[in-house]
């Protein structure tokens, strides 16, 4: 998509905005084409239940459908079906890229027929792709159709899950193109390990929905656990979700109040993330590659993760971060104790999660293979 190209007209669907990394991606990649002569980029959000477009993406031409969501609202899945067609005669787009497992399927479908190209983003794994449960396979049954129907370009974040999806979809791995994720790194703000000495409180910090299986409980615990020891910690959320309630509960029993801050929302990660000293990622869910640890990487601040799936293509051999071996207060803690007495060692750690970053994973690679994808999506049409 250089040189002569005509302009493609790409619609991105995602079925709601929820602040997590992968709508953070989809905005940045929203913004890069944005500047692009042969791309011209516009979002539809299927259902009203996450944010408004507004606060997420400065974008001219978005669409906003009034889908519950529900599966069982056959009336409202016929009417969204009816609207998403007109808002595809609307925009005519060349390319249909849909973010996220519901988008893909329901794009598909509520296309169908249409012969329009489709590209499938797939940022994470989820429990229907293995699991027994009736539920499950319905979805993966589902999943399939739409895969017939739409015929897509799939895009997997990490290479682990580009194997681990067509393994349970029973697909070619050669059919998913893995494109790591990448960091917007304009917007990058050096980290506060970088401009304070020792003796100071250490301030760990978290971006990431609130959800079960994300960590936050676990990272509270561990912090009361070295609290308890004499350290000075202080810790700082940014997002929001199902259990920060419970969170909060959590921190209240403890007494710790004056050690947490719960930001809710926020929109400027950069200068969220300047504020940390650690960056922690304690999750359990299936991840794909976090934008969170990414962002964290880029601004040259130590990553303490979980093990999951994919890691290593992140923080590499453990120079640019460090895995806890298991998910556990009692892990978690020991590893915070050690970065809480060793500014040295954070300030390494730091120094090299940065370079990787900047190495490795800036945006402008991702938007170049993105065009990539779309190129092969339209090989044969006359818009090429």
């Amino acid at each position: 998509m250089t040189g002569t190209t005509p302009t493609v007209r790409v619609l991105h669907c995602v079925d709601a905005l929820w602040a997590g990394g992968g709508a953070r991606f989809m905005q940045t990649l929203i913004r890069y084409q944005q500047r692009r002569k042969d791309c011209q980029p516009a979002l539809c959000v299927f259902s009203p239940r996450g944010l408004e477009p507004s606060n997420l993406v400065n974008i001219d031409d978005s669409r906003s459908l009034e889908f519950s969501g529900s599966l069982k609202d056959f009336p409202g899945l016929f009417r969204f079906a009816l609207n998403f067609r007109s808002v595809l005669r609307d925009f005519q787009p060349d390319i249909i890229h849909s973010h996220m497992w519901p988008a893909c399927r329901l794009s598909a479908l509520a296309g169908a027929g249409m012969g329009l190209r489709h590209v499938w983003h797939i940022h994470d794994t989820w429990p229907w792709l293995w699991s027994s449960r009736p539920r499950a396979r319905f979805y993966r049954s589902w999943t399939g159709l739409a895969h017939r129907l739409a015929r897509p370009r799939m895009i997997a974040v990490s290479g682990r899950v580009a194997q681990f999806t067509a393994a349970h979809l029973r697909w070619k791995p050669d059919v998913l193109t893995v494109i790591p994720n990448g960091v917007d790194l304009s917007a990058v703000q050096p980290a506060r390990s970088s401009k304070h000495g020792t003796g100071e409180r250490l301030v760990v910090g978290m971006t990431s929905l609130f959800l079960p299986g994300k960590g936050h409980e676990v990272l509270i615990q561990a912090v009361a656990e070295i609290v308890g020891r004499g350290f000075d910690v202080e810790v700082r959320f940014a997002g929001y979700g199902s259990t920060e309630a419970r969170c909060r509960a959590l921190v209240a029993e403890l007494g710790l109040e004056n050690r947490f801050d719960f930001r809710g929302f926020v929109n400027d990660i950069p200068a969220f993330l300047a504020e940390l000293d650690v960056f922690v990622f304690p999750s359990t869910a299936r991840e794909g590659m976090p934008m969170t640890i990414l962002e964290a990487m880029a601004a040259g601040i130590p990553v303490v993760s979980a093990p999951f799936d994919g890691v290593a293509e992140l923080i590499g051999s453990g120079q640019s971060g460090v895995i806890v071996p298991e998910v556990t207060p009692c892990a978690l803690a020991a590893v915070l104790e050690d970065l809480a007495q060793d500014p040295q060692m954070r300030l390494a750690l730091g120094s090299a999660a940065r370079e990787r970053a900047w190495m490795r994973f800036g945006f402008n690679r991702v938007d170049e293979e993105i065009a990539g994808v779309y190129r092969a999506a339209l090989r044969g049409r006359a818009i090429l």
